[in-house]
């Protein structure tokens, strides 16, 4: 007993440990007002929050799905394993061309190349290339379909009528 008790100190249960590596951006989630891709060869995206909901603007105009969404400002805060100054060469890290370049506000991050023999990607943001889970990279390389709403009805919408071929159900105000 006295063993266990001398260890609480030292373990400090109840307290949150931070996640390995460093924030990839300043940026907290929250913060994000809109969303900027950049993908070669294809429309642009665009993204704004509008109060409490995401909204495409471009190429068309929808409700986005809240949970891509996620995938995006999770992204302002995911932690990086290794960073050092991008110096003048990018094309290593396949930043020079990047698969994709994401604006979160107005924060930059561009997307390269995989890291060989890793589940790895570098990221160039703020003049510094960073390594990122690989996973991370769907967030920039989502088809735009992915980023539709799926829902049939907005979220406030009041259904007053159904009509199908050949049956017509339809509310009365009564």
């Amino acid at each position: 007993l006295v063993g266990v008790l001398a260890l609480v100190p030292l373990y400090q249960p109840g307290s949150r440990q931070e996640p390995p590596g460093t924030p990839l951006t300043a940026l907290k989630a929250e913060a994000i007002e809109h969303v900027r891709i950049v993908r070669a060869g294809q429309p642009q995206i665009r993204i704004e929050k509008q109060a409490d909901s995401w909204r495409l603007v471009a190429p068309r105009a929808a409700r986005a799905n809240r949970f891509r969404m996620g995938d995006f400002t999770g992204l302002a805060e995911a932690r990086a394993s290794t960073h050092f100054a991008a110096g003048t060469d990018l094309g290593q890290y396949g930043l020079d061309r990047p698969l994709a370049t994401v604006y979160l506000s107005e924060v930059e991050i561009r997307f390269g190349a995989r890291r060989p023999l890793a589940s790895a990607l570098y990221v160039l943001h703020a003049g510094e290339v960073k390594l990122l889970p690989a996973a991370l990279l769907r967030a920039a390389t989502v088809p735009l379909d992915d980023l539709f709403d799926t829902g049939l009805l907005e979220e406030n919408a009041k259904l007053v009528a159904l009509q199908l071929p050949g049956f017509r159900l339809q509310q009365n105000d009564t």
